[in-house]
Parts: structure tokens; sequence; C-alpha cells
């Protein structure tokens, strides 16, 4: 888990145009929420990262974690 946080790197969310950016956005705030205990909001977030990217796998798992 630990190594997928370590992925995070500061994106502007003013400046975030592609779908990727957008969906790395997403996967920040879904952790956020799950570290926050806040698992439906987590959840909901990731799966909007997965919508975006459905390629970026970081967000699978961090979504099967949340469950």
């Amino acid at each position: 888990l630990e190594e997928f946080e370590r992925d995070i790197n500061p994106i502007d969310p003013a400046t975030a145009t592609s779908p990727t950016e957008r969906a790395e956005l997403a996967w920040q705030e879904g952790l956020k929420h799950r570290n926050s205990g806040r698992l439906r909001e987590a959840i909901a977030a990731f799966n909007r990262a997965v919508q975006l990217d459905p390629k970026l796998a970081k967000v699978y798992v961090s979504r099967g974690l949340a469950y």
C-alpha cells in the first residue's frame, strides 16, 4: 500500500487537463478519504478515477483495499 501512496505527486487541479491527470487527482482524493475512514467517499473517488483512466492499475488496488 505504501508503495502506491509514494506515487503521489502534486498535480494542480487548475491545470489537470488530460484524463490521466484527472484520474490521478481522483485517486489522491480517494486516498485522503480512505485514510480518514470515509470509505464510501473513497470508493466513489476511485470509481471516478477508473472511469477517467481504466489503465491506472494503482486505482484498482486502492479501491479493492477500500472494500
